[in-house]
């Protein structure tokens, strides 16, 4: 049995408010230039237009296919720049790309997935840019932490008898382009710098036990991969846990 959807949505209308720590971030923090210079204009109200449309294919429930592109127009785009810590709107901002997502059944247990998406921004009116960064890199016209590439692909087992459950992931990030000064003392001349790429792998699995809990572990980053998820702050090597859930 093959099943094929093709989906679209013409219009999606978004709107989102200022959280509470962006607020917090773009009126109180006076020892700050930046936050000083943007406390002279209120953070307004996003308003956005997101046009997607989708392709789903399923072959008798062991192959699934979803390819997913996608434009997403914006004014007043809220940027909650968690490494300069400062919030503030750009007057407009457009998102697009593609999600593409496979998966395939195989004997015994074992699923193999994937998922890549792929993302590209454009920005026209960055106060941030225009007012705080060097001369140099005022061209920026991008959404900045945005990577272009996301891959997400693994094995996945699921047990016929205890219905335990084992997943291993590999995850890989392309570089991005962020705005920074190096954590530089008394210096704000920021410059448009490239944060690397990573590539991580991981562990999950659980076991139900007894009627009413669900034993879990992880190990992430297993093999103590040096990365940055955030530019200037290292991420942790090798990350390992176990936990019980209790659900009646």
């Amino acid at each position: 049995m093959i099943d094929q959807i093709l989906t679209a949505s013409v219009f999606a209308a978004a709107l989102r408010l200022a959280t509470p720590p962006e607020y917090y971030w773009h009126y109180t923090q006076d020892n700050e230039p930046y936050t000083t210079f943007f406390k002279r204009y209120a953070l307004k109200k996003e308003d956005g237009l997101l046009l997607q449309g989708g392709v789903k294919y399923n072959r008798n429930g062991k192959t699934s296919v979803e390819l997913s592109p996608y434009v997403y127009f914006i004014n007043d785009f809220i940027h909650f720049d968690l490494i300069n810590f400062v919030s503030y709107n750009i007057d407009r901002a457009t998102l697009y790309g593609v999600e593409f997502q496979v998966a395939q059944k195989l004997p015994y247990g074992f699923t193999i997935f994937g998922n890549y998406t792929f993302q590209q921004s454009q920005t026209k009116g960055d106060p941030f840019v225009a007012q705080f960064v060097a001369p140099g890199d005022r061209g920026f016209d991008q959404i900045p932490g945005l990577p272009a590439h996301k891959i997400n692909a693994g094995l996945a087992y699921k047990g016929s008898r205890f219905n335990e459950k084992l997943a291993f992931y590999v995850r890989y990030v392309s570089s991005q382009k962020v705005i920074y000064n190096n954590n530089t003392l008394y210096n704000t001349d920021l410059r448009v710098r490239t944060q690397p790429a990573y590539v991580t792998c991981d562990l999950e699995a659980s076991v139900p036990i007894y009627k009413y809990f669900t034993l879990t572990g992880y190990a992430y980053n297993i093999f103590n991969r040096r990365y940055q998820e955030r530019f200037g702050y290292p991420a942790a090597g090798v990350n390992m846990g176990i936990g019980l859930k209790a659900a009646y």
